[in-house]
């Protein structure tokens, strides 16, 4: 399937380049006694429900980085039926550096991937919104709406922020796509939305440490 992807040379001046497993989230994983090979999460697949470790999320991953995080445009092989068949990417976002941020304060009070369930809800939203907004892009039509050439958002993989499905329509051009989120998306809407994140994640960790504070307490009671 990856190799059947049209996939842009560059993304807002990104090129594209392997991405490995982000140093980042592997270096997290140890902080909670676990290993990139760990079992971390589960995801529904075309094959069904599977089991998904950070090797399975990023193997084989080719990308765009930022200072932020990567911008994968495909899934992973085992995710999805390689029928050789080429058709528009699917675009993941993984905010690596909001994690990282948050361990280097002492505020990851649980792995990435117990945090970014709750935290990711709020931005997929906001995501959402803009993709619904009307979009004047150069060379489009001013009507354009960026809602009638995707099909759903959602979080397909632990770690991603959101996953992207385009609209697959035959008569979708994903160049248009790729022009909003050079344009529009990644360099305005994105860095609202990954305060948000970072907002949302702080909220979850509170709820978390207030929890875990609960429970000393009780189990400190004579």
């Amino acid at each position: 399937m990856i190799a059947a992807l049209h996939l842009p040379a560059t993304l807002a001046g990104q090129p594209l380049a392997a991405c490995g497993m982000p140093p980042e989230l592997a270096a997290l994983l140890s902080l909670h006694n676990m290993t990139c090979a760990d079992v971390i999460g589960t995801c529904w697949s075309q094959s069904g429900t599977v089991h998904v470790t950070l090797q399975n999320e990023f193997e084989d991953a080719l990308g765009y980085h930022f200072d932020w995080g990567w911008v994968i445009p495909a899934m992973p092989r085992w995710y999805v039926d390689d029928d050789g068949k080429a058709g528009p990417p699917v675009w993941r976002f993984v905010p690596t550096a909001v994690w990282q941020e948050l361990a280097q304060a002492g505020r990851l009070a649980a792995p990435v991937h117990d945090i970014i369930g709750q935290a990711s809800k709020p931005v997929r939203y906001g995501i959402s919104q803009v993709m619904r907004a009307p979009l004047r892009l150069h060379g489009t039509d001013p009507s354009f709406s960026a809602d009638m050439h995707y099909e759903e958002l959602e979080r397909a993989l632990p770690h991603d922020l959101c996953t992207l499905w385009p609209y697959c329509a035959e008569d979708a051009d994903p160049a248009v796509l790729v022009q909003w989120l050079e344009r529009a998306f990644l360099p305005r809407a994105m860095l609202a939305l990954l305060r948000l994140l970072k907002s949302a994640a702080l909220a979850r960790i509170h709820e978390i440490e207030k929890q875990q504070l609960g429970n000393a307490s009780k189990g400190g009671r004579p």
